[in-house]
């Protein structure tokens, strides 16, 4: 039977030891059934490439690791409980995850029970389990890595939750998670690898790799907390992870190998994917939403100008109505208050003087960071600010009161004046107060848009009382 060479005996133990088999003994006797292997087949005539080209078409793309995982599974008890409740878990709370979402679209009820439990189940048990058995199998080394893996995903997966619940937290969990898996978990890894890696060339390639997507999901972060710089950050990651990254990461692969495996075609296509979607959803968010929802602060300003322009000529015929009088001023109150809250959130959030509001507040698309949230917090709630949630709120229910009972209990005219102020708390712990639920964690943008609704709701109101008072002296007069 034909011996390999000290030479071909190096190439085939570099080819299990980038199949990341890390299990005990088992890679010592994977090099010694492989070598018999293509010793069997160089034995028939064929040449060394050939030999060992047919052994790896015999074991597959993964069939080494899968030797790894088949062995771990025989004697490991405790590992092959970890991935039945992997198995089971992962799909449950994938199920729960995806019919929660439906729910959610649809405004089913109990969309938030199946999207909690769902993300529960992946979040405490899952990912936990899968990132123990990871640990498991690469014979128990790298414990920091592993606690920092999970501990980062598990904050990551729930500050979503939050997120998506509107629960207090989000924020905290979302740049925590975010914090340990880019900033300390991908440095350590790298770290780690450079140090066991005897190819500096390849390191450098990695190296280049973690930093493009450190740059490109630090800017989601930065984009989903409103903070400046996440454009800037998206393109710089992108053009790291597609123009240099990729390139040599292809270039290095062909260096290596005669052909293509699954997996690298795998990496490619989840690498495109990954980019696509990411700068898709910022570009569509900044290109289609803004804009879309610009219409909507337009429209509220020609009702609010069409209504208001109506109420003045009846005012104006009826002077002599001093209860309507007395709520045309209190109506002018209530916007005065409202244009006075717009001016102040454009004059802080864009440093400019007062002078130059009004071209901003006639149209909302000139401000330039639309998605900062920050000013609106500070404003509305902080202790420090005007606390204007609470002012407006105030004014709102006085105005309501005074509207409904000059309505002299009219439930058709009291029902429409219910549905234009909706002001009343809810049950829900995280947005209790009406002034939580409309304001709370609402971007500039969106708070603008908001405030000019509810002023063409104050003129629309003002309005309704107008068209009872009509249809009450018609009345009289019959």
């Amino acid at each position: 039977m034909a011996e390999l060479t000290q030479e071909q005996l190096l190439i085939v133990n570099e080819i299990v030891s980038n199949s990341d088999i890390t299990y005990s003994h088992l890679p010592d006797d994977l090099i010694d059934h492989i070598c018999c292997d293509i010793e069997s087949e160089m034995s028939v005539g064929l040449s060394f490439n050939k030999a060992l080209e047919r052994v790896q078409c015999k074991f597959g793309d993964s069939g080494l690791q899968r030797i790894q995982e088949d062995t771990i599974l025989l004697i490991d008890q405790k590992y092959r409980f970890m991935k039945t409740t992997m198995k089971i878990f992962g799909n449950v709370s994938l199920a729960l995850i995806g019919l929660g979402t439906i729910f959610k679209i649809l405004h089913w009820p109990g969309a938030s029970i199946g999207l909690s439990l769902g993300f529960l189940l992946l979040g405490l048990i899952f990912y936990p389990a899968t990132i123990l058995a990871n640990y498991r199998k690469r014979g128990r080394k790298n414990l920091f890595l592993h606690i920092l893996a999970i501990l980062g995903g598990i904050f990551l997966m729930f500050g979503i939750l939050f997120k998506i619940q509107h629960w207090p937290g989000a924020s905290n969990l979302l740049v925590s998670g975010w914090g340990i898996l880019l900033l300390l978990f991908l440095p350590i890894w790298l770290i780690n690898y450079a140090i066991q890696s005897k190819n500096k060339k390849e390191t450098g390639i990695y190296a280049i790799g973690v930093i493009g997507v450190i740059i490109f999901e630090l800017s989601a972060l930065f984009k989903i907390q409103h903070w400046p710089g996440a454009s800037l950050m998206l393109i710089m990651g992108a053009i790291l992870i597609v123009s240099v990254f990729l390139p040599l990461y292809v270039k290095n692969i062909y260096k290596k190998t005669d052909f293509i495996s699954g997996r690298f075609i795998y990496i490619i296509i989840g690498i495109s994917f990954f980019l696509m979607f990411g700068t898709l959803v910022s570009i569509n968010f900044e290109k289609k939403v803004w804009p879309s929802v610009s219409y909507t602060d337009y429209y509220a300003q020609i009702e609010k100008d069409y209504f208001n322009k109506s109420n003045l000529e009846y005012f104006n015929a009826n002077s002599s109505d001093q209860s309507l009088k007395e709520i045309h001023q209190k109506t002018e109150e209530l916007t005065h208050l409202i244009n006075n809250i717009k001016r102040e959130l454009i004059v802080k959030s864009q440093n400019m003087s007062n002078a130059e509001v009004d071209t901003y507040l006639s149209n909302i698309d000139l401000i330039s960071d639309k998605g900062q949230y920050a000013i609106v917090d500070q404003l509305f709630f902080s202790e420090e600010g005007e606390q204007y949630a609470k002012k407006l709120k105030q004014g709102l229910l006085a105005y309501k009161s005074d509207l409904i009972k000059g309505l002299d209990q009219n439930q058709d005219y009291t029902r429409e004046i219910d549905h234009l102020f909706m002001l009343d708390d809810s049950d829900n712990e995280a947005l209790k107060t009406w002034e939580d639920k409309v304001f709370k964690a609402s971007s500039l943008y969106t708070t603008l848009i908001k405030l000019s609704d509810i002023d063409r709701n104050i003129h629309l109101a003002e309005n309704l009382i107008i068209s009872y008072h009509e249809n009450n002296q018609v009345d009289v007069k019959e």
